[in-house]
């Protein structure tokens, strides 16, 4: 069993044999980053998890963050060049946006229904998660040099959000943080081999699922029946 939180949740996994980086689901279409050459985005159907078809994002490189834009089109991290591309879930490019240069090794990236940005980095100095306005300008953040106190984060990556605007943030651990970025619940996340940590996150509202890839892992694991980050107490990875 993977998750003790919710006794009705139902949890599946997709392998897809390469390390995922990046995750994110729309519609019947749950999108997969690996991290290999291939630059292309695997995208797997969200009721029998079979593959369906790859997309192609020239510059994806060996680390991106996947999201679902506000407009219902798939947003791509493009690290080393500090920028986010948005593209339609056939694969056209619709728009690039330029982040601040100082915004360093960007990690993770979810676009509020205010069209607001909430991403997680870690660099040289600082480990945050940081709201932007829709100009990319930092507006509130939360963390600071790199630690696991509770006031701070290490290695911070996936993030996702609630219904409620609740932001879970994967680092070493499952943290929730509130809307403002000003409080936080820590949970604790048991593995069972090293090197499994929660690495890249999503949560389908609709379908009241989270979907978390595993640092170093090639799975894509799926919970499912999860109204709210609330209750999550617990998250169990196997082996």
């Amino acid at each position: 069993m993977l998750i003790d939180f919710v006794v009705a949740a139902v949890t599946r996994v997709i392998a897809a044999g390469a390390r995922v980086t990046g995750v994110t689901s729309l519609g019947d279409d749950v999108f997969v980053a690996l991290w290999d050459r291939s630059q292309q985005i695997a995208v797997y159907n969200a009721v029998t998890l079979t593959l369906q078809r790859r997309l192609s994002v020239p510059g994806l490189g060996y680390s991106a963050g996947l999201t679902v834009s506000s407009d219902k089109n798939v947003m791509v991290v493009i690290q080393r060049e500090h920028k986010l591309q948005q593209f339609t879930t056939h694969g056209t490019l619709l728009q690039t946006i330029q982040l601040q240069s100082d915004i360093e090794w960007l990690q993770g990236v979810i676009q509020l229904f205010s069209g607001q940005f909430v991403i997680s980095l870690r660099g040289l100095t600082h480990h945050r998660v940081c709201l932007l306005d829709d100009k990319g300008a930092v507006v509130q953040s939360y963390g600071s040099t790199q630690g696991s106190e509770r006031t701070k984060l290490y290695c911070p990556k996936g993030i996702a959000v609630d219904k409620h605007g609740n932001i879970l943030v994967a680092d070493n651990r499952l943290l929730v943080l509130d809307p403002s970025l000003t409080s936080v619940h820590e949970m604790s996340v048991s593995v069972d081999r090293r090197r499994k940590e929660p690495y890249s996150l999503w949560y389908d509202k609709s379908r009241g699922r989270l979907l978390i890839s595993e640092s170093y892992g090639k799975r894509v694991i799926i919970i499912d029946h999860l109204k709210d980050f609330t209750s999550l107490a617990c998250v169990h990875l196997p082996a």
